[in-house]
Protein backbone atom coordinates (compact mmCIF):
# COMPACT_ATOMS: atom_id res chain seq x y z
CA UNK A 1 0.00 0.00 0.00
CA UNK A 2 1.31 3.44 -0.92
CA UNK A 3 0.26 6.73 0.71
CA UNK A 4 1.25 10.24 -0.34
CA UNK A 5 1.01 13.68 1.26
CA UNK A 6 1.81 17.14 -0.06
CA UNK A 7 1.67 20.37 1.94
CA UNK A 8 2.43 23.91 0.93
CA UNK A 9 2.45 27.41 2.40
CA UNK A 10 2.07 30.79 0.78
CA UNK A 11 1.60 34.02 2.75
CA UNK A 12 -1.03 33.13 5.36
CA UNK A 13 -2.40 30.13 3.44
CA UNK A 14 -1.55 26.52 4.15
CA UNK A 15 -2.91 23.70 2.02
CA UNK A 16 -2.53 19.95 1.90
CA UNK A 17 -3.53 16.94 -0.17
CA UNK A 18 -3.36 13.43 1.24
CA UNK A 19 -3.92 10.26 -0.80
CA UNK A 20 -4.24 6.86 0.86
CA UNK A 21 -3.91 3.58 -1.03
CA UNK A 22 -2.56 5.42 -4.08
CA UNK A 23 -2.13 2.25 -6.14
CA UNK A 24 -5.64 1.02 -5.24
CA UNK A 25 -4.39 -2.29 -3.80
CA UNK A 26 -7.07 -4.82 -2.89
CA UNK A 27 -6.53 -6.14 0.62
CA UNK A 28 -8.48 -7.01 3.75
CA UNK A 29 -8.38 -5.28 7.12
CA UNK A 30 -10.16 -7.98 9.13
CA UNK A 31 -11.12 -11.60 8.71
CA UNK A 32 -12.85 -14.31 10.70
CA UNK A 33 -14.24 -17.82 10.36
CA UNK A 34 -17.91 -18.22 11.23
CA UNK A 35 -20.89 -20.42 10.39
CA UNK A 36 -22.78 -19.24 7.30
CA UNK A 37 -26.47 -19.57 8.15
CA UNK A 38 -27.48 -18.75 4.54
CA UNK A 39 -25.94 -21.96 3.19
CA UNK A 40 -27.46 -25.40 3.74
CA UNK A 41 -25.76 -27.21 6.60
CA UNK A 42 -24.31 -23.90 7.94
CA UNK A 43 -20.70 -24.55 6.90
CA UNK A 44 -17.92 -22.60 8.57
CA UNK A 45 -16.59 -20.10 6.03
CA UNK A 46 -14.07 -17.29 5.86
CA UNK A 47 -15.51 -13.75 6.03
CA UNK A 48 -13.30 -10.79 5.10
CA UNK A 49 -13.71 -7.03 5.47
CA UNK A 50 -12.28 -5.25 2.42
CA UNK A 51 -10.08 -2.21 2.88
CA UNK A 52 -11.19 1.15 1.50
CA UNK A 53 -10.20 2.01 -2.08
CA UNK A 54 -8.24 5.15 -3.04
CA UNK A 55 -9.03 7.94 -0.59
CA UNK A 56 -8.23 11.61 -1.26
CA UNK A 57 -8.43 14.33 1.37
CA UNK A 58 -7.60 17.99 0.72
CA UNK A 59 -7.74 21.07 2.90
CA UNK A 60 -6.93 24.76 2.97
CA UNK A 61 -6.38 27.01 5.97
CA UNK A 62 -5.73 30.72 6.31
CA UNK A 63 -4.10 32.39 9.31
CA UNK A 64 -4.02 36.11 9.77
CA UNK A 65 -0.60 37.34 10.85
CA UNK A 66 -0.67 41.10 11.43
CA UNK A 67 2.34 43.10 10.23
CA UNK A 68 5.01 44.05 12.80
CA UNK A 69 3.73 47.64 12.75
CA UNK A 70 0.22 46.51 13.73
CA UNK A 71 1.62 44.27 16.48
CA UNK A 72 3.70 47.16 17.87
CA UNK A 73 0.73 49.54 17.76
CA UNK A 74 -1.44 47.01 19.62
CA UNK A 75 1.25 46.44 22.26
CA UNK A 76 1.74 50.20 22.81
CA UNK A 77 -2.01 50.78 23.05
CA UNK A 78 -2.37 47.96 25.58
CA UNK A 79 0.56 49.26 27.66
CA UNK A 80 -0.83 52.82 27.58
CA UNK A 81 -4.29 51.64 28.76
CA UNK A 82 -2.77 49.70 31.68
CA UNK A 83 -1.14 52.83 33.17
Amino acid sequence: MLDARVTGRWLGFQGFVRVKNLLDNRYETFGTFAPNARMPGTPVERFLSPAPPVNVLAGLQYRYYPSPEVQLRCALTKAWRQR
